[in-house]
């Protein structure tokens, strides 16, 4: 994944708000997910990310809100974690690190 930067951080920032990584046992693989109201910024992750991922959309009953998921896995989701890991607070890191382990 080639990303300016300027990409780079903005990533971090939205992961570090919206998003959650992990590793999927089902799947025996890792996994990064991001969930928001906002269709706009989960289309421009999935651009930045050349299309990695699957997304979802849910209608939540207690919102009037639709909830735009994007859920990158495996060799793409390492490779998220390892490109703005230092970018990250004192939990997400966390979360990669157990993620990548």
């Amino acid at each position: 994944m080639t990303l300016s930067s300027q990409d780079i951080n903005w990533l971090a920032g939205i992961f570090e708000g919206e998003g959650w990584f992990g590793w999927d046992a089902r799947n025996h693989s890792t996994k990064s997910y991001i969930g928001m109201t906002d269709k706009d910024i989960i289309d421009k992750i999935q651009n930045l990310l050349r299309g990695a991922g699957s997304r979802h959309t849910r209608f939540r009953p207690n919102s009037r809100k639709e909830l735009y998921e994007l859920t990158i896995s495996g060799v793409d989701a390492a490779g998220l974690m390892m490109t703005i890991y230092s970018l990250m607070g004192t939990r997400r890191q966390e979360q990669i690190r157990r993620a990548l382990e």
